[in-house]
C-alpha cells in the first residue's frame, strides 16, 4: 500500500531527521536504531555496499577512508568521493542517506512513502537545489517538495506558539551550516524577507578546534603528531564533540582516552581537563564569523534590531552559550531556545506537508451541504432539488502559505552605465518578472551583452554583478533599429532566469543565475567531500 502521508525530512549536514502528522500532532519519527536523529554519515563495506547513519559512524575510526562525512557541504558542487575506484557525487551519497529515512518510515507506517517535503539551507543556489531534489528521486520518492530550513523551524514555531504577527529572526546554527531569516509572520502566512548564511560555518568545526587545540598539546608534550594518522583524528574529533556538548551545560569537561590509537608502534592516550574558557578562546574566531551573516539579514531586510520581535535559536549549535550570548547582546532580544532545537526543521516540514499547498476544489450547495467533486453534487441536485444547477465553486487552501519575495533590485546595465531595474526589491516571488526592451548603439552591431546586476544604486558598477552573457546573431542594422527583448523571471524556488531575444530575428540567449536571488548566497568556499578526516 502506498501512504497518503508526505514524510517531513531535514537533510542535515551532520544529522538528519523525520518527522509525520499523526492526528493533531507532529511528532519526531525513531529510526530502526530506535533514535530520533540519524548521523549523516556514509561508509561502505568490505563489499562495497553502503552502510548509513549510527553503523556507519560506528565504523568510522576504523575505518576512516570508506566513510563520508558532511556531504551536505558539496551538493550541487563538482566534488565527490572515491571508493574501490568508483566514483560518487554528492547527491548519490546524500540519497543514501534519504534512503534509509524512507524505509525506516516505511517499516513504522506498514506503507510505501513517496511524497516527501526535504529542507534545504535557504540560500542554496540553483544547482544545490536540484542536486537535492536529485537525492530525493535516487531515494525512490516521487512527489517532493522544497523547502527552506528557517521557514520550516518558523512554521513550527508558529503553530506551536499560536502566533498572530510578529517579525521573526529564525538563526538556525546546524552541524555544518548557518542560515538566518528574518520572516513576518500574519495570519499563518509566513513572509520571508530575506536570509545570509554559511555553508562551511557550523558544529564541526568547533568540534574541530577542539581537536587540533588538543594536538598541538600532545606534538608539544611528546613530538607526536596526531593529525597524520586518520584513525587517531577521527577518534580525536568524537572527543571533541563530546567535549562540547558537555561545556554546554559545564564549566569543564575531562577528554580521557587511554587508547587513541598508535604511532610508530607507541600508544597515544589523552587525559586533560577542557574548561569551557578556553574552548571559547580557541573558538572566538568562529563565533566572530557565526554574527555576520545575522548582521546582512537584516540589512538586506531594511530592519534593525529595534524591528525584531523574536529570535528563535535553531540547530544544535545555538545550546552553546557563548553563541546564545552573542545573538542576545546583537539583537537586544533574549533569543527562544527551542526544546529540541535539532528537531523543530523536521517537524515543520512535516507541518508543511500537511497543512499547505494544495488546493481541494468542493462544490457547495444552497442547501448547505458540500460536495467533493462535481458529479456527485450533479447527483444530489437531480435527487433531492431537480434544479439545473444549485452549486457554488468553492477552493479551500491549506492553513499555511509561505510567500517569499525579492531582497534586492534586479535589473541590467545600459549604455551609459546606469542601472535599469526589471525586479524591483520587494516583488513577492509569485509576481517577480519583468520585461524590457533594448536596441543597438552602433551601426552593424551584432552582439550584445547582458549583465545582470542585484542592488539599489542607480550605477550599475556599484550594485552586485551576479553573471552575464552575451547576445549573438543579431542581423546587421542601422543603430536603433533591432529590438531586444530582455526578460527577468524569478521560478518557485528563487532562481533567476534571464532570457534576451531579437524579436525581429533570430538571435536569442538565455542564463540562469545560480544563486538564490532572494536570499545572500554565501562563498562556496573550496573544501572538498570529508572522506575519513
Amino acid at each position: 500500500m502506498v501512504s497518503e502521508k508526505a514524510l517531513g525530512i531535514d537533510l542535515g549536514t551532520t544529522n538528519s531527521g523525520m518527522a509525520l502528522i499523526e492526528g493533531d500532532d507532529v511528532q519526531m519519527l525513531q529510526n530502526n536504531e530506535g533514535e530520533p536523529l540519524t548521523p549523516s554519515v556514509v561508509s561502505f563495506d568490505d563489499d562495497g555496499d553502503p552502510v548509513v547513519g549510527r553503523r556507519a559512524e560506528n565504523r568510522a575510526p576504523a575505518n576512516p577512508d570508506r566513510t563520508i562525512r558532511t556531504i551536505k557541504r558539496h551538493i550541487g558542487t563538482g566534488d565527490g568521493v572515491e571508493i574501490d575506484g568508483e566514483s560518487y557525487d554528492p547527491a548519490e551519497i546524500s540519497a543514501e542517506i534519504l534512503r534509509k529515512l524512507k524505509a525506516d518510515a516505511e517499516s513504522y507506517l506498514g506503507e510505501e512513502v513517496t511524497r516527501a517535503v526535504v529542507t534545504v539551507p535557504a540560500y542554496f543556489t540553483a544547482d544545490q537545489k536540484k542536486a537535492t531534489r536529485r537525492a530525493a528521486e535516487l531515494a525512490g520518492f516521487d512527489e517532493i517538495t522544497l523547502l527552506n530550513e528557517p521557514t520550516a523551524a518558523a512554521i513550527a514555531h508558529g503553530y506551536d506558539a499560536g502566533l498572530d504577527e510578529e517579525t521573526l529572526v529564525v538563526y538556525d546554527f546546524g552541524g555544518g551550516t548557518l542560515d538566518v531569516s528574518v520572516l513576518e509572520i500574519a495570519d499563518d502566512t509566513f513572509t520571508i524577507l530575506t536570509t545570509s548564511g554559511d555553508n562551511h560555518l557550523g558544529g564541526t568545526d568547533f568540534d574541530e578546534a577542539i581537536v587540533e587545540h588538543v594536538a598541538d598539546r600532545i606534538e608539544g608534550d611528546r613530538g607526536i603528531d596526531v593529525l597524520a594518522a586518520d584513525e587517531l583524528r577521527a577518534n580525536l574529533r568524537s572527543l571533541g564533540e563530546s567535549a562540547k556538548i558537555d561545556l554546554s551545560t559545564a564549566a569543564e569537561t575531562e577528554l580521557i582516552e587511554p587508547l587513541l590509537g598508535q604511532v610508530d608502534g607507541e600508544i597515544v592516550d589523552v587525559e586533560e581537563t577542557l574548561t569551557r574558557d578556553t574552548f571559547e578562546s580557541i573558538t572566538e574566531d568562529l563565533r566572530e564569523r557565526a554574527l555576520a551573516p545575522l548582521e546582512q539579514a537584516l540589512d538586506d531586510a531594511d530592519r534593525t534590531t529595534r524591528d525584531v520581535d523574536t529570535v528563535l535559536l535553531v540547530g544544535g549549535s545555538t545550546r552553546m552559550p557563548a553563541i546564545q550570548e552573542r545573538v542576545a547582546d546583537y539583537t537586544g532580544v533574549d533569543p527562544e531556545l527551542t526544546f529540541e532545537p535539532d528537531k523543530i526543521v523536521a517537524k515543520g516540514a512535516a507541518l508543511y506537508a500537511e497543512k499547505s499547498g494544495a488546493v481541494e476544489e468542493q462544490y457547495a450547495c444552497t442547501c448547505g451541504e458540500t460536495f467533493d467533486a462535481r458529479e456527485a453534487f450533479q447527483n444530489h441536485v437531480d435527487d433531492a432539488h431537480g434544479a439545473a444547477d444549485h452549486a457554488e465553486k468553492v477552493e479551500e487552501r491549506g492553513e499555511i502559505t509561505v510567500k517569499s519575495i525579492v531582497t534586492r533590485s534586479l535589473g541590467t546595465r545600459v549604455k551609459d552605465g546606469s542601472f535599469n531595474v526589471l525586479i524591483e526589491k520587494g516583488t513577492p516571488i509569485t509576481e517577480a518578472t519583468g520585461t524590457k526592451y533594448y536596441t543597438t548603439t552602433r551601426d552593424d552591431q551584432t552582439i550584445m551583452a547582458i549583465d545582470v546586476f542585484q542592488g539599489e544604486h542607480e550605477t550599475a558598477r556599484e550594485n552586485e554583478k551576479l553573471d552575464e552573457f552575451t547576445l549573438t546573431g543579431i542581423p546587421e542594422a542601422p543603430a536603433g533599429d533591432p529590438t531586444i527583448e530582455v526578460t527577468f523571471r524569478i521560478d518557485d524556488d528563487g532562481i533567476l532566469h534571464v532570457t534576451a531575444e531579437d524579436i525581429d530575428g533570430d538571435a536569442e540567449g538565455s542564463l540562469t543565475v545560480e544563486q538564490n536571488v532572494t536570499g545572500t548566497s554565501p562563498d562556496d568556499g573550496s573544501d572538498t567531500a570529508q572522506v575519513g578526516s
